[in-house]
């Protein structure tokens, strides 16, 4: 149900977040974040009603806000691709939860829906809005409990409340053309050679602040943090051991091997 109080609104494309966007974006564990946030109201909900180009040649959506306690199913898997978030406003919770959209280490994930990615996301996504319908609001439990989202997420049986139909909860898929906005292209999967270390380095500026300065310690938080991501070579570069100094590739490499030889 839409939300009485708020009438449509005009926002441009490029200031909106859509949903299967913000699961890459918060990719470990994403639906407990996602539920919390919207559950808690800090996350707030809209649907994009209608489409069309101004005279400047830009997208702009007409978007209403929509109430989760009364989110459907079947609505989630028919238009999954309608439901927005404002930019700014997640960018907001960003800025007090920067650990959303780090990547964990790989002995952290142990079940195949606790990282987000391109080969599970159209499951996850169904998935999801199961979770949504059922633990985003005081609808059907009065306080916000991780183990209700992750049992959503995970267990076999559906409420019938939510979900009455005869399909295995397993086989529960949204395609494609379903899952990613009309205005949007589908992300490609990342390129090996084509590393965008941005995150990377304001992750090792953030730690700096905090106290954490110790170069051994940054790389086990790094690699922790973003495992598989970089070449020795490159942690080599991020945490020289004389900074200012002009660095050779093999001693960059050398460095970053001994700042992960740790016992």
């Amino acid at each position: 149900m839409f939300r009485e109080k708020n009438a449509k609104k005009k926002y441009y494309d490029k200031d909106l977040v859509y949903l299967a966007e913000l699961m890459l974006r918060w990719p470990f564990k994403c639906y407990l974040k996602i539920c919390h946030e919207l559950f808690t109201k800090s996350l707030r909900l809209f649907v994009v009603t209608e489409s069309y180009i101004s005279k400047g040649g830009e997208q702009v959506n007409v978007i209403i806000e929509y109430n989760t306690s009364y989110i459907s199913f079947d609505l989630m898997m028919k238009h999954f691709n309608m439901f927005a978030f404002k930019k700014r406003n997640v960018a907001s919770i960003e800025r007090k939860k920067e650990e959303y959209t780090y990547l964990p280490s790989l002995d952290l994930v142990r079940t195949p829906f606790q990282l987000c990615t391109m080969e599970n996301i159209n499951k996850l996504a169904a998935q999801l809005s199961y979770a949504i319908c059922l633990t985003a609001h005081d609808r059907y439990y009065s306080d916000f409990d991780p183990v209700n989202v992750s049992s959503a997420i995970h267990e076999k049986e559906p409420n019938k409340t939510i979900y009455s139909g005869s399909k295995n909860k397993a086989d529960w898929e949204i395609p494609s053309n379903i899952l990613w906005s009309n205005t949007r292209s589908i992300p490609q999967k990342p390129s090996r050679h084509a590393k965008d270390l941005t995150q990377v380095k304001d992750f090792i500026t953030k730690k700096r602040e905090q106290g954490i300065t110790e170069a051994k310690q940054l790389a086990r938080l790094i690699d922790s943090f973003f495992p598989g991501l970089l070449t020795d070579q490159e942690l080599g570069e991020l945490l020289p051991a004389r900074p200012q100094r002009n660095i050779k590739y093999e001693s960059q490499r050398k460095r970053g091997q001994r700042l992960r030889n740790v016992t």
